[in-house]
């Protein structure tokens, strides 16, 4: 199933454990390890974690989004049953047009 999320200028692309794995060259973040460890043991958490921000027209990748889990993280039931925390990165070339600010309303719409 295409968990991808089309906003006006983007798309937000799910990251299978398989692209993930390709992606571990030793120079990688810890996010992509721990990313990678929880689509292999929970595939269907796939739409919850990280995503490729991708520029629509010109299919460039610049950035990721995602959450660090689905909902109902144990840390969280204190302040917030059932909720999320995400966080994202868009890359130094394409900030400050307003990509992070589409890329996070849009994941939290789809959130919701």
């Amino acid at each position: 199933m295409d968990h991808t999320i089309h906003t006006e200028r983007l798309k937000l692309r799910t990251m299978s454990s398989t692209f993930l794995a390709a992606s571990l060259d030793g120079n990688h973040a810890d996010w992509q390890t721990i990313r990678f460890e929880q689509l292999e043991n929970a595939p269907n958490w796939a739409p919850w974690l990280t995503r490729l921000i991708e520029l629509k027209d010109e299919q460039q990748i610049i950035g990721v989004i995602g959450f660090h889990r689905p909902p109902g993280g144990e840390w969280l039931d204190e302040f917030a049953p059932g909720g999320v925390e995400f966080g994202y990165t868009i890359y130094a070339a394409w900030r400050r047009q307003g990509f992070a600010f589409e890329a996070a309303s849009n994941l939290i719409q789809w959130a919701t």
